[in-house]
This record gives C-alpha cells, sequence and structure tokens, in this order.
C-alpha cells in the first residue's frame, strides 16, 4: 500500500485534472482542486509550488497513468504479428484516455511552450514514456 502521502498527492492530482479538464486551466481554481481532493489549500501548497507546477504534474502523470503496455508486448511466445497488434492497441488505447482530457492536454503544451524548463520536463518525461515502446518494438 503506498504510503498517505503518496495516496494524497493522487487525490490532488486527479481533482487538478477534473477541474482543469471541466473548466480550463485558467478558470480552474485552486481552491475548487483542493475541495475535491479533500485537502486544504495550504496541503496543495505543500506539495506544489503553484498552479503551473501542479499542471505539469497533472499533464504528466495523466501521460504516466494512460500510457500502459499490454500484457501481449512482451509475451514473446506469441507470434510477432499479435505481439505489433498488442503494441499497436496500447498505443491507441493510451491516446484515447488522454483524448479524454484532451482541453487539459492542450493547454498545458500552451503553458510549456512558454517555459523552457517546464517543456524540458515534459519531453523527457515523454521520452522516458515512448522509450519503453521502443524497446518493445525493437524487441518483436
Amino acid at each position: 500500500m503506498p504510503p498517505r502521502s503518496d495516496l494524497k498527492r493522487q487525490r490532488i492530482l486527479s481533482a487538478a485534472r477534473d477541474v482543469c479538464s471541466e473548466t480550463g486551466y485558467e478558470a480552474a481554481r485552486m481552491d475548487e482542486i483542493a475541495h475535491r481532493a479533500g485537502v486544504s489549500k495550504g496541503t496543495l501548497y505543500n506539495f506544489f509550488a503553484g498552479k503551473e507546477a501542479l499542471l505539469m504534474a497533472t499533464v504528466l502523470s495523466t501521460y504516466q497513468d494512460y500510457i500502459v503496455l499490454l500484457p501481449g508486448v512482451e509475451d514473446d511466445t506469441l507470434d510477432p504479428r499479435d505481439r505489433l497488434a498488442a503494441l499497436a492497441e496500447s498505443l491507441a488505447a493510451g491516446f484515447e484516455a488522454i483524448a479524454h482530457h484532451l482541453l487539459l492536454t492542450h493547454q498545458a503544451w500552451s503553458v510549456v511552450l512558454n517555459s523552457p524548463a517546464a517543456r524540458q520536463e515534459l519531453l523527457g518525461t515523454l521520452r522516458s514514456i515512448y522509450s519503453g515502446y521502443t524497446e518493445s518494438l525493437q524487441s518483436i
């Protein structure tokens, strides 16, 4: 079982994802995010320096949560075509889940484009995530 602080952080990220997806990043209020997460506003700021940092963490966790390899990709007893199909299905499922939060993703990229540090962080995370797909593709 994850530590309580990890669970609290996940609740905050989930609430931020929902609020930003519903209202947009600019209209999202930290008070509303804290309320939905069941934490105080001060607790939000204990985890995240501000709204931009929370947005970045939310988007990064969204990508990490939804991009998952299906078990068939790693099963080397399967025909390579079946493994490739599982890899394609994994990618499609991840993109579909991310598209569900399209407003959040779009607005995050707008923020990222104005911040070299945030851009590097997001691109580094995406490279890391997709390197798993590259490795799987090469193993097939």
